[in-house]
């Protein structure tokens, strides 16, 4: 099943996923992923909530929101301004990433995948998931130590463009949000969630690293 094809709608949840090309990573050094975040805020954050993300050297995550009220926006033209938007800000870190590595052609695969998700449970998971992706892909055994995750800054009180509030809500404030993420939650319900490849189990060997 592709969910490449999955829209965009007024008020509606996406899980958002981005990969490289292959043998190609999308982030070198600090600096590339300070700008891609700062270059999604300034292409996106006008029509979208950001909820959590991940960036990892390959690929990347995000739960978004796409606003309601966002001036002219309709249901039937959604799916069309929002991946415009995308299409630009992959161009736009495309293009200074390529001058900086001395580097020509492509670099994000096409298209980028995204996963209308639900509410509730849905999207308590879908975060869990989210962070927990630098552990999944062992670049680390504790995600809660990765720097380039929603988790860490939120951690950390960073000041971010994140619907941070309304994110600690659905878990009951700070306190349940950190349980939450420090159980291991159940395989069954996280697969549901999983957009990358269909072979890749969560948490498959997590348990090496408890």
């Amino acid at each position: 099943m592709s969910f490449a094809s999955d829209h965009f709608e007024i008020g509606g949840f996406n899980h958002v996923f981005g990969h490289a090309v292959p043998r190609s990573d999308l982030f070198e050094t600090d600096r590339d992923y300070r700008f891609f975040l700062k270059k999604f805020y300034s292409y996106l954050s006008d029509i979208l909530d950001t909820f959590c993300y991940c960036l990892l050297p390959n690929h990347f995550h995000f739960l978004v929101r796409v606003k309601n009220g966002f001036p002219l926006l309709t249901q039937d033209d959604c799916t069309k301004v929002v991946s415009e938007r995308f299409r630009r800000l992959f161009i736009s870190y495309s293009m200074s990433f390529n001058a900086v590595n001395n580097r020509r052609g492509s670099l994000f695969e096409r298209p980028f995948k995204r996963k209308l998700v639900g509410s509730g449970d849905h999207l308590e998971y879908q975060v869990y998931y989210i962070h927990h992706n630098p552990e999944k892909h062992r670049l680390i055994k504790d995600f809660r130590g990765y720097l380039w995750s929603s988790y860490k800054a939120l951690r950390l009180g960073y000041e971010t463009p994140l619907c941070d509030s309304e994110l600690l809500r659905w878990f009951g404030g700070w306190e349940g949000f950190v349980q939450f993420h420090e159980e291991e939650q159940s395989v069954s319900k996280i697969q549901h969630f999983t957009i990358e490849n269909k072979d890749d189990i969560f948490f498959r060997k997590m348990s090496s690293f408890r």
